[in-house]
């Protein structure tokens, strides 16, 4: 197990859970589409208690440039992050060959 994994372990999530929160990633789901992956909306049980609004990107591993490394460090980068005006991260997905990294959605959320 690398230190990644073992660092990160708690915020791994199953792709079923993903995937059935965001219809199987339906098009109706998505929120926005750019040149690194789509992002889905979708609502999601965290900790099988509370019902949260989540936003699930899947990354487009086939861009050049983009692997596992940058995966894990935008997973750590977002990790560190806490303050009320940057999206927290919920957890992340790296299974069946797919990068997906779940953030809490805010619809109408700023940054300004």
């Amino acid at each position: 197990m690398s230190s990644f994994d073992s660092k990160f372990d708690y915020l791994k999530l199953p792709l079923i859970d993903i995937q059935t929160t965001t219809n199987h990633f339906a098009d109706e789901n998505i929120v926005r589409r750019d040149s690194f992956g789509n992002e889905y909306k979708g609502q999601l049980h965290l900790n099988s208690r509370k019902l949260i609004d989540i936003l699930a990107r899947i990354l487009d591993t086939n861009i050049r440039g983009l692997g596992i490394k940058e995966f894990q460090t935008e997973i750590m980068m977002l990790a560190s992050l806490k303050h009320q005006n940057i999206v927290s991260i919920v957890g992340f997905c790296d299974e069946n060959e797919e990068k997906i990294i779940i953030c809490k959605f805010k619809a109408k959320g700023s940054l300004a």
